[in-house]
């Protein structure tokens, strides 16, 4: 379980800001994926594995395992009235592409997962990636760049863009504390689709956060940011309860869950 940095990427570990990077020399393993890629904008939890077909099982749209994120918006302009009940009727976007239905939840004001927007985004995704140099981990680069910063602007990797020199751009700072903030529950994972429904209900994204993974919830799980733990027993038994019965390779998940159970009891 790894709590992701904005601004590192679900790419292998020869990739500078890989999310492979943050983790200890001991945790590291030749076979080790993500299951459920997250954009390099995006911070929250993900799960990390060697057991392909387990992630198979996982990120399948039929296994039914939800996904909880937290998006913070421009709000250049206002969400649709409607857009609670559009996203528990299922989307169709304007390229073509079905939504299933998602539960939209309306936030306060700010953002609620604590030191975010582009200012937080660098701070997260650089002392992450330090620590990991630090610690001379595998992989780790010996030397990040560290951004320059002019009076009243930060470095940003605003539109997925965190670029190699940090010095060579800066944004004015965003005051996160008055922009309209929203939770959705997705039971899917489509390219860029909470970005994509919001914004086809006039919600436009800033700041992304995954949350939660099915029972998994990064509040209570106690994984600073950047870095990554094992699950306890009951975290992976957790985590087996999210496969339910109407996977299309059922066969293949009743042998995991069986193999998994019995190494959890163990």
């Amino acid at each position: 379980m790894f709590h992701k940095p904005r601004g590192t990427v679900c790419e292998e570990q020869a990739a500078e800001r890989s999310i492979f990077r943050c983790l200890k020399a001991e945790q590291q393993h030749p076979n080790l994926q993500f299951f459920g890629r997250l954009d390099r904008d995006t911070s929250g939890l993900l799960l990390l594995g060697t057991d392909g077909g387990l992630g198979h099982l996982l990120t399948s749209p039929d296994s039914g395992v939800t996904k909880e994120y937290i998006a913070l918006l421009t709000g250049e302009a206002p969400l649709r009235a409607d857009a609670v009940d559009a996203m528990a009727a299922g989307l169709l976007l304007p390229d073509g592409t079905t939504c299933r239905a998602a539960a939209l939840e309306l936030e306060q004001p700010g953002c609620s997962w604590g030191d975010a927007g582009p200012a937080g985004a660098l701070r997260q995704a650089e002392a992450a990636l330090r620590e990991a140099a630090a610690r001379g981990g595998s992989g780790a680069r010996a030397q990040i760049p560290s951004p320059t910063l002019s009076s009243g602007a930060v470095p940003s990797d605003e539109a997925g863009l965190l670029p190699g020199s940090l010095d060579q751009i800066v944004y004015p700072r965003v005051d996160a504390s008055e922009l309209p903030c929203v939770r959705l529950v997705l039971h899917e994972g489509k390219f860029h689709q909470v970005k994509r429904m919001l914004a086809a209900c006039d919600g436009y994204v800033i700041g992304l956060h995954r949350e939660a993974v099915g029972p998994l919830k990064l509040g209570k799980l106690n994984i600073p940011v950047g870095t990554a733990r094992a699950p306890s027993s009951a975290e992976m038994l957790a985590i087996l309860s999210m496969l339910n019965s109407s996977c299309r390779v059922a066969t293949a998940r009743k042998a995991c869950v069986a193999t998994r159970r019995r190494e959890a009891a163990s």
